[in-house]
C-alpha cells in the first residue's frame, strides 16, 4: 500500500526540486530508508501495563536548501510505520502489537557542528503525519484500528546525521532521528495516546549544482 503514497510523495518533490533548481542551483535532493522502533505512550495507564518497542519501516525522500554557512532547511517526505507493543503479565498477555502507518511530510533544521571531510549535523524540526492504516494484533489475530484513530499527527524530531561524499556529487549519510507525538491521537478514552519513535536510517543527498 505504501508505494503507492510514496510515488506520489516523490513526484511532488521533483516538481518542487525542478522549481526551484531553476531560480538557484544550490539544492540537494535525496532518498532515505531503514528502521523506525516505535513506541507509544499512553497516560492514565494502568500500572500493570509494560510498553515496549516495535520494530518498522522507515522510507523517503530529501530536499534540502542551504540558508547559511553552516545550517540548511530541509524537507523529509515519506512513509513511515509507527505503532508499539505492550504487554499486561497480571493477566499473562504478551506482545499485543499496534501498527499505526503514516506518510509524513517533515521540516527541518539542519546545523553542521563538523564541517570537514566528514560532516556531523544537528537535526530538528516537526512532521505532519497522515494516517493511512492501524491495526492491532493479539494472539495472532488481526483488529483495525483506524477509526479509533485520528488522522493527524504531529510530533517534534531531534537527532543527528553524518555525512560523507563518496561521489564528485554524491554524499552518504547516516541518520538518527529521535521523535516525541506532541497530540494525542485516540478519539476514545480519559487517556491521551502519543506516539514515541526512534528511527535509524541511510541514504543519499546528490547535489544539483
Amino acid at each position: 500500500m505504501f508505494s503507492k503514497y510514496l510515488s506520489k510523495i516523490i513526484s511532488l518533490l521533483v516538481v518542487v526540486v525542478f522549481t526551484s533548481s531553476v531560480t538557484d542551483a544550490q539544492i540537494k535532493i535525496g532518498l532515505n530508508g531503514g528502521a523506525n522502533f516505535a513506541k507509544y505512550t499512553l497516560t492514565n495507564k494502568a500500572p500493570d501495563f509494560d510498553f515496549l518497542r516495535k520494530t518498522g519501516l522507515s522510507i523517503g525522500a530529501i530536499v534540502e536548501y542551504p540558508i547559511l554557512e553552516n545550517m540548511s532547511v530541509r524537507l523529509n517526505a515519506g512513509y513511515i510505520q509507527r505503532g508499539g507493543k505492550n504487554n499486561i503479565p497480571t493477566l499473562g498477555v504478551n506482545e499485543n502489537k499496534f501498527y499505526f502507518d503514516y506518510i509524513e511530510l517533515a521540516p527541518y533544521l539542519t546545523y553542521n557542528v563538523i564541517n570537514s571531510e566528514i560532516i556531523v549535523k544537528i537535526i530538528g524540526g516537526f512532521s505532519f503525519g497522515h494516517l493511512i492504516d492501524a491495526k492491532g494484533n493479539t494472539g495472532g489475530n488481526d483488529f483495525s484500528l483506524k477509526e479509533s484513530l485520528y488522522l493527524f499527527n504531529l510530533t517534534s524530531n531531534f537527532g543527528l546525521e553524518i555525512e560523507k561524499k563518496i561521489l564528485q556529487k554524491t554524499s552518504l549519510i547516516f541518520t538518527g532521528i529521535y521523535s516525541i507525538g506532541l497530540k494525542n491521537i485516540s478519539k476514545f478514552g480519559n487517556s491521551d495516546l502519543k506516539t514515541s519513535d526512534l528511527t535509524i536510517n541511510i541514504g543519499f543527498l546528490y547535489n544539483l549544482y
